[in-house]
């Protein structure tokens, strides 16, 4: 889940559980004495990377630089075959591409007190939403809930920004999915983030969407977490079948956002050329007044706070979460049996 663990959690086993968050912005040292093939004692040290305590080293900086070079303004870009969907990159990555008014990210605290948890929405995956939205001119814009990706403060986006969001070359289309179809997902979504079974835990933060709004109560149970679900401010029609827009791969091609959809229709340039998700988001900005965004926040009404911290990580909190023995994969069976 990409936590940052600045204590060791030590299972009754002796187990020791450590993570260093994601994109380098931390490392954890472990030293171990073993005595007699066991451990006898460890220390753990967890360090903070920054400017001041990490400097480029200068041989790691040129080579970054080089390869750099032809995916940034300059004499030496050139057009890039993206590998995994094949779009054709023939913009710099370092060109600014619109501007936003607030900052775009998704890294609040679950213990947050004036803005919105993380692992329930985000500025940043509410404007990304927004823009596949747009793009389709659909009635729902949906994103998968993943991902820090980057902070963007108020002022420029440049195109690398928008890779750091999506970074697995995803296509977005638009296809029909019913009102029951998107409760489930809702759902489906809530439970994987918020259930109280460790074994069930999957996706890390909830989907963020583009013309839903809805009440979550994280404490209760599957299919009642979520209320007074409303399409662009009309109540969710279980039987409506509802113009949807997000992402979409080649190898799964009747789903959008893992969701069956009818009538999917993958966005194209033109040309009929392949158009990738990051694309399409630096269209959006172009279309929007001053090329600014300035997404609408709070699409998820949080009817009771998350859980406080557990742990010294504020990070771990789960929902009193315990193992279920029935999703354990393999049971040691007794002894003699």
């Amino acid at each position: 889940m990409h936590e940052e663990t600045w204590q060791v959690l030590e299972a009754k086993t002796g187990t020791l559980l450590v993570e260093e968050g994601q994109d380098g912005t931390m490392l954890g040292e472990l030293h171990l004495t073993v005595k007699n093939r066991a451990i006898a004692d460890w220390q753990w040290i967890p360090h903070r990377i920054s400017t001041e305590n990490n400097q480029p080293d200068p041989l790691i900086a040129a080579k970054i630089k080089e390869i750099r070079q032809s995916f940034v303004k300059g004499d030496h870009f050139k057009a890039h075959v993206n590998p995994i969907n094949a779009a054709v990159l023939r913009t710099p990555i370092d060109t600014v591409i619109g501007f936003t008014k607030i900052p775009l990210h998704r890294s609040n605290f679950s213990d947050t007190k004036d803005d919105m948890p993380a692992v329930i929405e985000g500025s940043s995956h509410d404007f990304l939403a927004d823009a596949f939205k747009e793009a389709c001119h659909a009635d729902v814009g949906v994103m998968r809930g993943f991902r820090y990706g980057t902070h963007i403060a108020p002022g420029p986006i440049k195109l690398e920004d928008i890779y750091h969001y999506i970074p697995i070359g995803p296509q977005i289309a638009c296809g029909e999915i019913s009102g029951d179809a998107l409760h489930l997902q809702i759902e489906k979504s809530a439970d994987k983030v918020l259930s109280p079974w460790v074994g069930w835990w999957g996706g890390g933060w909830l989907i963020s969407y583009s013309g839903i709004t809805y009440d979550l109560d994280p404490y209760n149970e599957y299919w009642f977490r979520s209320s007074n679900i409303r399409v662009n401010g009309e109540q969710l029609d279980p039987e409506r079948m509802y113009l949807v827009a997000g992402y979409w791969n080649l190898d799964d091609p009747d789903k959008i956002n893992r969701t069956t959809a009818l009538q999917i229709k993958v966005l194209r340039d033109a040309d009929g050329g392949i158009v990738d998700a990051t694309h399409v988001v630096a269209y959006y900005l172009q279309t929007l007044p001053h090329k600014t965004v300035n997404p609408e926040l709070n699409r998820v009404k949080l009817l009771k706070p998350l859980p406080k911290p557990i742990w010294k990580n504020r990070e771990i909190q789960p929902l009193r979460g315990v193992p279920r023995p029935d999703l354990l994969i393999y049971n040691h069976p007794k002894k003699g049996k």
